[in-house]
């Protein structure tokens, strides 16, 4: 956490932690094991009747309070919830366990909540990439909560998954997670703030918030084989596993979703001999029997013949020109989702030659652009806004962006303790 989230105003701020067990979470879907709930508030002592109070407000709620009657802005710390549930938890953003031996960490895997969930907020489910966890988006969501439009629309959620799991299969799991939190927060279904959660997916994470808005079924399995699924022989558990993560449609629910460098169509990264390497060692917690390993290939098409190994691990899946890949690109998407690529602001036809070549282009590999940017789409439904983008820096960069005084600000907007980011040129990285 680089920045300190916080705002000017009276009273004390304080954290409340509700521990795991707190009558008070009753209802909360997402509680983390080790950490339970927090949430900013601020004490404010006052007289009622000629008797002092001290008074908690919960800021994420209402950052304002009347005294002697007029308005005025709490003290707030946005920042130190964040950073006490870092100190609860691993407190790491890579995870290589979770990737070679995934089948340790599948009883950890779900939907969790930053702070109690509000009925009167859109969520935004944050989902990592390959080998990560969720404290990659820690200083993200930080950053988010300086401003406060933001504090009052939205609230955070972020999905945990082991990172060697197959991206159909964790992407079956994260929609089961979906279903479970809204049976829980809104049963009847009646909360439009439900209806308008954004998924922000990185790297791997977006291929699977990304199949959270494509079809499946038939879309899907006609691209690889001219048989139903339904009618292979194969032993039940691999048929009831196989249909599970094939026959999805499009959430109702998703708004919006944005992707942060996603490899939509696979990686060179994921071909090389380290890659291969790794790929190898991946242990999944399920196995296919070798007769079904055989009936799925033989009724695969000839060409396909060849590529087919199973079950993919998620560094398999990766692979540049994946057929995998290429046959979620050729699914449905939702009907009136777009596709909406940024660029970051005042970058135009008078920008240097390096920030123009910024293209609309599904992105095709995780390596970082030369200009210094990665690749960043946003799909949804008309009038649903969310701009933000984020970026990295090449070693030696011919051009790179100076925002709050440091190299990599997660997003281009101005926070209580920042200036606007600046374009400069260098022949050298920057300081």
């Amino acid at each position: 956490l680089r920045v300190r989230t916080a705002q000017d105003g009276v009273g004390a701020p304080y954290v409340v932690r509700y521990v795991p067990s707190s009558p008070r979470l009753g209802g909360q879907p997402g509680i983390t094991p080790k950490a339970g709930i927090t949430e900013a508030v601020t004490a404010v002592l006052r007289s009622d009747r000629g008797q002092p109070q001290l008074v908690f407000y919960r800021t994420a709620l209402d950052d304002d309070t009347v005294v002697d009657g007029r308005r005025t802005k709490l003290a707030a710390d946005f920042t130190a919830p964040l950073a006490y549930m870092l100190s609860k938890g691993r407190n790491r953003s890579i995870d290589i366990r979770s990737l070679i031996r995934p089948y340790l960490t599948m009883d950890q895997a779900g939907l969790f909540q930053f702070s109690p969930y509000d009925p009167a907020k859109i969520p935004i489910v944050f989902v990592h990439g390959l080998m990560s966890r969720p404290e990659t988006w820690v200083s993200a969501v930080n950053e988010l909560l300086a401003d406060e439009k933001i504090r009052e629309r939205y609230q955070f959620w972020f999905f945990l998954y082991p990172t060697g799991l197959p991206v159909w299969a964790t992407a079956a799991k994260l929609r089961e997670e979906m279903d479970r939190f809204r049976t829980a927060l809104d049963p009847q279904r009646t909360n439009p703030n439900l209806d308008r959660t954004v998924i922000v997916g990185h790297s791997m994470g977006g291929l699977i918030a990304g199949l959270q808005i494509r079809t499946g079924g038939k879309n899907l399995w006609k691209q690889f084989m001219d048989t139903p699924p339904e009618k292979l022989d194969l032993t039940p558990q691999t048929k009831e596993r196989l249909l599970r993560i094939i026959n999805f449609g499009p959430r109702n629910d998703v708004g919006r979703v944005v992707f942060f460098s996603t490899p939509h169509r696979g990686s060179d990264l994921a071909v090389n001999p380290f890659a291969e390497f790794f790929a190898r060692l991946v242990r999944l917690p399920f196995t296919i029997a070798q007769r079904d390993m055989i009936t799925i290939r033989q009724a695969l098409r000839q060409e396909l013949r060849e590529l087919f190994v199973a079950p993919a691990n998620s560094i398999v899946f990766l692979r540049a020109r994946s057929p995998l890949l290429a046959a979620i690109l050729n699914l449905p998407m939702r009907p009136r989702f777009t596709r909406k690529p940024r660029r970051p602001r005042g970058v135009g036809k008078d920008s240097p030659p390096a920030l123009q070549q910024l293209t609309a282009a599904p992105y095709h590999s995780i390596k970082p652009q030369p200009q210094g940017f990665l690749s960043v789409e946003t799909w949804g439904l008309p009038g649903h806004l969310f701009t933000h983008f984020a970026w990295q820096d090449p070693p030696q960069p011919d051009y790179f962006l100076v925002c709050h005084r440091r190299k990599y600000p997660p997003f281009n907007q101005p926070t209580p303790h920042s200036r606007p980011c600046q374009l400069k040129t260098a022949s050298f990285g920057p300081p």
